[in-house]
């Protein structure tokens, strides 16, 4: 303890100094109360005063003090300044506040716990200022303005409350979602601090967008920092919040909503993919985006790595955005989808797999896309209407479209509402899938002519046309193609029944069309 006595004389200064020397001054037992063992005595002189200040010493507390755990009674006090009571059931000194404070062996004192008090006030002098003790915190934590011990901002506190850790960044183990960097909106998933799958994905790299809003309009950039979780497509998104949206998407001001920008698509996972031919990323992932430059591909095409072409610039240019089976499918630009060509393997719960007029049917143990009835396939394995099928032009009057195309095989027009053999002599051979010349016309190739018939060269040389006749042994039928006339085929047919198995049927003439077709 200490007192200050002010005296203005140098007088009355050796006065005070000589009764303190020799004889209990009345003023320690009214400051003290007890007898000074060891007094200190200190003089400070100014020109016009002499500060006297005292020490004084009693026996009792000249003793040493307990320490944490150590014995303790009425007599035998604990150190007071490093939090320590006596706990008088078991005799020694701990915590005085134990269900919030924990002593801590490196400083050798109690510390306040993560959430508990920190400032423990009192009254204070006349003028009512409030006087307080402050207790240290936990390792790592620090005594907050509102008296409490919390962790500083980058830093979590452990499961028992007893230390602040640094925050883990992604891929880092994790076992509580505090854990994580809440800052990068990192979360712990399987037991990783990364992105929550649902509504977000890592970028590695940074990159900057506009906004719909105020920030196009005036020209300032978002620009997003590398390293965080950023929102998919349909996750709310906000600036002040630092929930910025996915590359090629902007956060839409109105609905605080992300949105895919300009033509990009959103994908099955939630981004903005790019169309057909586009330069996009090799090797990306629904849950981190590439460091690569690019984008992703939208749904149903693949990136192409392997794939080199040329631009329009006679660029070569690599990594673009094509149908995952080249070989079975062919782009359709009209709904921006893969159909797989007639014939290709599909998956039947799975829409716009096949192409147009064409189903997902199951053969031979297998799925795989056949034209519907009532068409055929093309040469670029798609569907187009059969022969005799109805056709109609398009709904907008155009005379030069046709809503749907009728066979190009055999290069079929749409007459009088049918699709039919350009000219009306022609006879369609469905075996062959051929409008072919009737015997008896003019001709330049052979395969002009009707099956079973040729086309004869002119007398006069090739640079005139030739006409369709029968080959040799067949009669021309009434139809206009050749073949045995019918009692010459049951004629046949008996000779022929005598010589090969029952169970054996004789073939008889190919199947012809003669284009007459009614409505």
């Amino acid at each position: 303890m200490s007192v200050s006595v002010i005296k203005n004389t140098a007088s009355n200064f050796k006065t005070v100094l000589i009764q303190l020397f020799y004889k209990q001054h009345p003023i320690m037992s009214r400051f003290f109360g007890v007898p000074c063992n060891l007094l200190t005595l200190g003089v400070l002189v100014f020109p016009s005063l002499v500060l006297i200040y005292v020490d004084c010493k009693s026996a009792s507390s000249s003793r040493s003090k307990s320490g944490y755990n150590e014995v303790c009674n009425k007599t035998l006090k604990c150190k007071s300044q490093a939090w320590l009571g006596c706990d008088t059931t078991t005799g020694r000194c701990g915590c005085v506040k134990p269900d919030e404070m924990i002593y801590d062996t490196k400083r050798e004192k109690c510390v306040a716990l993560i959430g508990e008090r920190c400032k423990f006030g009192f009254d204070g002098d006349a003028e009512r200022n409030l006087w307080y003790e402050k207790a240290d915190c936990v390792e790592g934590g620090q005594c907050g303005p509102s008296g409490t011990c919390s962790c500083p901002s980058g830093t979590y506190e452990d499961l028992d409350q007893t230390a602040c850790h640094l925050v883990k960044e992604h891929g880092e183990n994790c076992t509580r979602k505090v854990e994580c960097n809440q800052d990068k909106l990192l979360s712990c998933v399987e037991g990783v601090c990364s992105c929550d799958p649902d509504t977000a994905i890592y970028t590695p790299t940074s990159y900057s967008y506009y906004d719909y809003d105020y920030n196009y309009k005036y020209g300032n950039p978002i620009s997003i920092p590398s390293g965080i979780c950023v929102r998919r497509v349909g996750s709310t998104c906000s600036h002040a919040l630092k929930k910025y949206c996915i590359p090629n998407a902007v956060c839409n001001l109105s609905t605080n909503v992300c949105e895919c920008s300009g033509s990009y698509i959103p994908t099955s996972d939630l981004l903005c993919g790019v169309g057909y031919d586009e330069q996009c990323v090799c090797n990306n992932s629904s849950t981190s985006l590439s460091e690569s430059s690019g984008s992703v591909c939208s749904d149903l095409l693949v990136c192409s790595c392997d794939l080199a072409s040329k631009n329009s610039r006679n660029a070569v240019v690599s990594n673009r955005c094509r149908c995952p089976n080249p070989e079975f499918q062919v782009y359709d630009a009209t709904d921006k989808s893969c159909k797989g060509r007639v014939g290709s393997p599909c998956n039947p719960g799975q829409s716009k797999t096949c192409p147009p007029k064409a189903s997902c049917v199951e053969s031979y143990g297998v799925f795989q896309c056949e034209c519907d009835e009532g068409y055929v396939v093309t040469k670029s394995w798609s569907c187009e209407k059969a022969y005799g099928q109805p056709c109609s032009y398009s709904s907008d009057g155009s005379s030069l479209e046709l809503a749907e195309m009728c066979d190009e095989v055999p290069s079929l027009k749409c007459i009088s509402g049918r699709c039919a053999c350009p000219n009306a002599i022609d006879v369609y051979e469905e075996e062959r899938r051929h409008c072919s010349t009737p015997v008896g016309f003019s001709c330049n190739v052979t395969s002009n002519c009707v099956g079973s018939a040729v086309c004869k060269a002119h007398p006069a040389g090739n640079f005139l046309p030739g006409r369709c006749i029968c080959e040799d042994g067949l009669t021309l039928l009434p139809n206009g193609t050749c073949g045995v006339e019918q009692m010459e085929r049951d004629e046949v047919e008996r000779e022929t029944s005598m010589t090969v198995s029952p169970s054996i049927e004789s073939s008889s003439n190919p199947t012809y069309h003669l284009n007459s077709i009614s409505n």
